[in-house]
């Protein structure tokens, strides 16, 4: 009967054991998929990458014709407002370089007037009027 007992607990220590090994293998064939998993993630990126690098360098090839055209714009415009003689030439070409004409002291005045006559609160009365009213409310007061 003790014979029985010891055997019986030597099998279960072996279960218990052998239970054991099978999860730890199966902890290490989890963590081996897991890495081969992440070096095809990495692979995959590196492939994406791959694929972006022309498209990278079609649109900096753009922009540089584009900045070389700017680039060639501005000397040529710098260089003709460098041999303008006047004052009035040199604001032409200066205004052409910046892809405007610089207007009139004149049109800079009547554009503020307007802008400020056009946003100021209606019903404000004007210096005069505030005088004129300032004058009946002091005569009858």
């Amino acid at each position: 009967m003790v014979a029985l007992i010891i055997l019986g607990v030597l099998l279960f220590i072996l279960a218990g054991g052998l239970s054991c090994l099978v999860t730890i293998y199966n902890g290490l064939v989890l963590v081996k998929n897991n890495a081969l998993k992440a070096w095809s993630n990495i692979d995959v990126l590196l492939k994406q990458r791959h694929d972006e690098i022309p498209k990278l360098i079609g649109a900096c090839e753009g922009y540089m014709k584009h900045e070389k055209e700017t680039l060639a714009k501005v000397i040529a415009l710098r260089n003709s407002a460098a041999v303008a003689g006047s004052v009035a030439e040199k604001g032409a070409k200066e205004g052409a370089l910046s892809g405007r004409s610089w207007p009139s002291l004149q049109d800079c005045i009547s554009r503020v007037c307007s802008w400020f006559f056009r946003t100021a609160r209606p019903g404000w009365p004007c210096p005069r009027q505030r005088r004129a009213e300032a004058g009946r409310h002091h005569a009858g007061a």
